[in-house]
């Protein structure tokens, strides 16, 4: 049910909500209920006219002998309309007004006597010919009757508001003990940031009901940003040591090029080094920037590749690479491995990788490149005789 105003606490919404759902379903029951109270009400009301003019329509009733409940009135009336005997409740009241039927049969009317509503029952009673001999009316105030339901209908309408009143207690303390997970969930992603990532909600265990399951997705979102963020430091730091390191080169050698003049042929042998130098800068950059394309863009898949061939190519350029650093390069390719990618970037993985590893293989040692089959999937394998990673770092490195 739609609230007009919109409070800020789903609890309270929730609350708000089910108990104006509940007095409009209690409500509308009592509207129903009360209307066929109302309607039994005034048949019983007119039974109990019928059943007292009958009593006095007997023959053997000529005078009246029982004493009327309060609020109901007799009269004898002559068929003439005078009247042959009041009720001693009449005697010092205004006169009855008296409409005679114009057929001798039971009539039962409405009528208004004292700026009151009243209910008046005619009854004949007929001669041995069949002739009226009089009539006998009956008369009834409805004040008390409506009293009555007035009274009841105000119990009733407190009993409802009470109990929505209730509901929407009871409601807010329900929703709010059920909604307390959502609350730590947002004190939890409040409390979250690029430098604290460590924050996790408490879990119950044993239980699997929606709330645990979105705490649970929340933990382990956040177990995997942390573990981006992590990746994303350590790759900054290597890439800063990475530019570190050759920019220290840079200035130095720049810095004893200036101390003093020198043959042209040592300023060419600096700029020489130099140029090695800023092509390494050149690829940490350029590998930052295809960090930042991978993360701002979708990956694409890309199409039809030969994997065994680029393999074999990239490979085979590095092959006097390694020679020059005492490395022996070898490759295992098995052919006819078809599979789709970017050639590009997976050229760039291949490079990288054999780069590495002749990087750090001392010389003399042995470097294998080693492509193969393992069932439905092509396994690309590079291992080498270096000093490998310490069990710390080899944890994170693929993490």
């Amino acid at each position: 049910m739609r609230l007009p105003f919109r409070p800020r606490s789903l609890a309270v919404r929730l609350a708000l909500s089910h108990g104006a759902l509940l007095l409009l379903l209690l409500g509308s029951l009592w509207g129903v209920l009360y209307t066929r109270l109302h309607r039994i009400a005034h048949l019983n009301d007119d039974a109990s006219l019928a059943d007292l003019s009958a009593d006095l329509a007997h023959p053997s009733v000529r005078r009246p002998g029982l004493q009327p409940e309060v609020g109901t009135f007799l009269q004898i009336v002559a068929p003439n309309g005078t009247p042959l005997y009041s009720s001693p409740g009449l005697a010092e009241l205004p006169p009855l007004p008296i409409h005679l039927p114009e057929q001798p049969r039971l009539t039962r009317v409405s009528d208004t006597w004292q700026d009151q509503t009243i209910q008046v029952q005619y009854t004949p009673v007929l001669d041995e010919s069949g002739g009226v001999e009089r009539w006998i009316q009956v008369a009834r105030l409805e004040s008390p009757l409506h009293r009555q339901l007035d009274h009841s209908q105000q119990i009733v309408l407190l009993g409802i508001g009470l109990t929505a009143l209730l509901t929407v207690l009871g409601g807010f303390l329900l929703a709010s003990r059920a909604l307390r997970p959502v609350a730590e969930l947002t004190e939890a992603a409040r409390q979250a940031g690029a430098r604290d990532l460590s924050v996790r909600l408490p879990v119950p265990p044993g239980e699997s009901d929606e709330l645990s399951e979105l705490a649970a997705t929340f933990n382990a979102m956040l177990a995997r940003l942390e573990s981006a963020f992590g990746r994303e430091r350590r790759f900054t730091a290597d890439a800063a040591h990475e530019l570190m390191t050759p920019l220290t080169i840079l200035r130095g050698a720049v810095d004893l090029a200036l101390r003093r003049e020198r043959p042209a042929e040592s300023y060419r042998q600096t700029l020489t080094d130099l140029h090695g130098d800023l092509d390494r800068m050149t690829t940490v950059v350029n590998s930052l920037l295809a960090l930042a394309r991978a993360e701002a863009a979708p990956t694409e898949v890309g199409g039809p590749l030969d994997l065994a061939g680029l393999v074999r190519a990239q490979t085979a350029a590095l092959a006097d690479h390694a020679q020059a650093q005492h490395v022996t390069l070898t490759a295992e390719i098995e052919p006819d491995l078809p599979t789709s990618g970017d050639e590009r970037r997976i050229g760039e993985v291949v490079t990288n990788l054999v780069e590495n590893a002749i990087k750090y293989t001392p010389p003399g040692g042995g470097i294998a490149v080693r492509l193969t089959r393992v069932r439905s999937d092509a396994v690309l394998e590079i291992s080498d005789t270096g000093l490998g990673f310490d069990p710390a770092t080899a944890e994170r490195l693929f993490a």
